[in-house]
Formats: structure tokens, C-alpha cells, sequence
């Protein structure tokens, strides 16, 4: 039976392309997108929706993000990425539902031992790390049928991810200060919507495929070579580009300290469901034509 899925957040980058993909897997399959119409730090505004609509799983795409605001406004981050995850945890726990929840590299630290596997030890480094680490935590006390995603630097065609921030920035500047001392592995939004759909079909009444897993791109590089790789694809297409020119976290001075190196193991991921995420050079060529294109 095809399950019924209802989608928060979808109105993010995420939630856009897990619309797309559910629509293109099959356009009759009922899913429910609550986008920024719905406020996902009051329950109210979501629940009846939930009630009516009766989902067989839900997807938490819903979260703030912004890494360096979330240090400016700590209760904004927790009010979304933990006491929103709280409630829609209880949601689903009394109505008997899946939950499919995204994480983040960022719940952990410095600990020199990535690539980083489902049971390492969590250590955030900022407060956007500490809610979505607070988030998972409270989710796994609450709602034992749970699946907690996590993944790292997700990029796309949508304005706000670090892709398409430098796309922009090679339009107007000849040089882009990048930092080189931050590692982690890129993930396309469609690749990691396509995966979110497929562990979507796992979760039924009857699944015991519950817990942490790894949903990233499987290429880990740093941000300055990300950035490279951009010029690089920008310059076959015979489009402007920039210098890309390396500094670190520290002159850089950005307000949330990042770990320097987040690469997450997503092994488990093919071996339990046969899913693996290509890396960034599968993908980038084409997405900087398309978004050339749009421009």
C-alpha cells in the first residue's frame, strides 16, 4: 500500500524537492505539504491538519538553520529545532505514526575520528548544533518509531545554501574569501529528497527499520575546494568567475564556530537499503547550467 506521507517544512529546500519527487514517483500518492503558511512552533496551526489528513509517516524537514543567527537568537533554535520535534514527536506517538526527522553533521564536534559513523559520540560546537542535537535526543525519549536522518551541506538551485551563494557572488566580485579548515560532505537536495522518499516506504506498521542513519553525499572536501570545483564548472561553461582565495574559520570570524571536520560515514545507509548518495563532481555540472541557465 502506498503510505500516506505528510510533509513539514515544505516550503525549504528540502520540503520543495520532496514534493517534486514524490510527484514524480507517482503523482496520485497522497502527501500533505505544510510549508511556511504553518508555524511549526505552534501546534496548534499544524495538528488538525495532521488529524484530517491521517499520514502513515510524517517528514520533520521543518528547521533554523541559519547557523550564525541561531547564535543570535538561541531561543528561536530551540523553540524550532527541539520543542517543535517534541511536539510533533508526541503527535505521533499517540496516533500511532512514523516519523522521519532531518539532522545535521553539525550535532557534532571536533573528535578526529570522521569519517563520522551513527555511534559516535555528539559534541556541538554552536547553538544550531545544540537544538538539533537537543531535538534528536528528546525525539528518541518520545517516539520510539522514529528514523532521525542525518546530513551535512545540502545544496541546490535555491537561494540560501552555499552553492548557490557563491554562484551569486561569482557574478559580481573577481575574488571570494573561503575557508579552508572546515571538511564535511556535500548533498545534493534531490539526492537526499529521493533517499528520504525511499526509507519513507520502509517505516509501516510492521517495520522494526527505526533509529540513526547517515544521509550524505559520499565526496568530502572543504569548502574552498566546494568553491573550486564551482569556478571550475563556471569557466567550462565559459561563464564569469572568481578567485577563489582560502582563509580559516578564525579570520573568517563568522559568529557560530564550525567543526573542522564533519564528513559523515554514510556506509550503513547502502548496506541496509541498497541507497547511496553520489558526491558533489556527479552533480555539479549540470546544476551550475541549469542555475546559469535561470539566472
Amino acid at each position: 500500500m502506498t503510505p500516506r506521507v505528510a510533509i513539514l517544512g515544505a516550503s525549504g529546500q528540502v520540503g520543495k524537492a520532496l514534493q517534486a519527487g514524490f510527484s514524480q514517483r507517482n503523482p496520485i500518492q497522497p502527501v500533505l505539504a505544510l510549508g511556511r503558511d504553518y508555524d511549526v512552533t505552534d501546534s496548534s496551526s499544524w495538528r488538525a491538519r495532521l488529524d484530517a489528513f491521517e499520514p502513515d509517516v510524517i517528514i520533520n524537514a521543518a528547521a533554523f538553520t541559519a547557523v550564525d543567527a541561531c547564535e543570535r537568537e538561541p531561543d528561536r533554535a530551540f523553540a524550532v529545532n527541539r520543542d517543535a520535534v517534541a511536539a510533533l514527536a508526541q503527535w505521533c506517538a499517540n496516533s500511532d505514526k512514523a516519523l522521519i526527522h532531518i539532522s545535521t553533521d553539525y550535532v557534532f564536534g571536533d573528535s578526529g575520528s570522521a569519517p563520522i559513523t551513527e555511534d559516535t559520540p555528539v559534541s556541538p560546537l554552536n547553538v544550531y548544533g545544540a537544538s538539533k542535537e537537543a531535538g534528536e535526543s528528546i525525539l528518541r525519549t518520545i517516539l520510539p518509531r522514529h528514523m532521525i536522518a542525518r546530513t551535512s551541506w545540502v545544496y541546490g538551485p535555491d537561494a540560501g545554501n552555499f552553492f548557490a551563494t557563491i554562484m551569486r557572488l561569482a557574478e559580481t566580485r573577481d575574488q571570494i574569501k573561503v575557508v579552508a579548515d572546515e571538511i564535511s560532505c556535500p548533498t545534493f537536495v534531490s539526492d537526499l529528497a529521493e533517499a528520504l522518499i525511499c526509507l519513507s516506504d520502509r517505516v509501516g506498521p510492521d517495520s522494526t527499520d527505526f533509529g540513526t542513519i547517515h544521509c550524505a553525499g559520499e565526496q568530502g572536501l572543504s569548502r574552498f575546494d566546494f568553491a573550486q570545483a564551482i569556478m571550475a564548472a563556471r569557466a567550462e561553461l565559459g561563464l564569469k568567475t572568481a578567485e577563489i582565495a582560502p582563509t580559516t574559520q578564525a579570520l573568517f570570524g563568522a559568529p557560530a564556530r564550525r567543526p573542522c571536520d564533519s564528513r559523515l560515514d554514510s556506509s550503513f545507509l547502502e548496506r541496509a537499503y541498497g541507497i547511496k548518495l553520489p558526491g558533489l563532481s556527479a552533480r555539479l555540472p549540470h546544476l551550475v547550467s541549469v542555475l546559469a541557465r535561470q539566472n
